[in-house]
């Protein structure tokens, strides 16, 4: 009996110390894997771009035997699509530009968020004779609601330029990829 108050002060005293070591494990900006060669398309005029765009899509794969299907799910950068106006980020000052990197990063941890919920999505069908139909009717609105985060994301932050919003997307987008992804879950993610 006398054990438990001493096993219970004792937690209580490492609680602080292991939330620490916990924070130590957050994913942060710098573990984002997302540099100015990962650009490596043409130049295009997008509507509100004119320094750079990063361009991602997610897909899934099928597997079904009798009476099993098998999702394999994908997410990476298209990189022949993804551009950057070298000329425009060349006359930005280092951390102007690391500002625009870091705008561009919280577009791929849109959709990292997104392609979780694309997994999760996907793991929760069972198999039926329109499994198919089921699967490409979760990915399409998955995907809907991607493009319309995105699309809310760079009218809030003004594409990157209002710095207050942008740093309060980053910390909402940090923030919920962490409760998403352990670091090492999400270093395991290959754009």
């Amino acid at each position: 009996m006398s054990r438990f108050p001493l096993y219970f002060y004792m937690l209580i005293c490492l609680l602080p110390s292991s939330a620490g070591m916990l924070r130590a494990q957050e994913i942060t900006m710098d573990h984002i894997r997302l540099t100015w060669d990962d650009f490596q398309g043409p130049r295009r005029m997008v509507s509100g771009h004119s320094a750079a765009h990063i361009s991602y899509t997610m897909e899934y794969k099928m597997k079904s035997s009798a009476e099993k299907t098998v999702f394999e799910p994908r997410f990476y950068i298209l990189r022949e699509k993804s551009w950057v106006n070298r000329k425009t980020v060349g006359q930005l000052t280092p951390s102007a530009e690391n500002e625009l990197l870091t705008h561009e990063k919280g577009h791929l941890i849109i959709g990292a968020l997104y392609f979780k919920e694309l997994e999760r999505s996907l793991g929760k069908l069972s198999y039926s004779k329109r499994i198919k139909h089921k699967a490409r009717r979760s990915f399409n609105k998955v995907h809907r609601k991607m493009r319309r985060f995105n699309k809310r994301y760079d009218k809030k932050t003004s594409h990157g330029a209002s710095k207050a919003s942008q740093q309060q997307w980053n910390k909402k987008l940090l923030s919920e990829l962490n409760n998403v992804y352990s670091l090492k879950e999400f270093k395991a993610l290959h754009f």
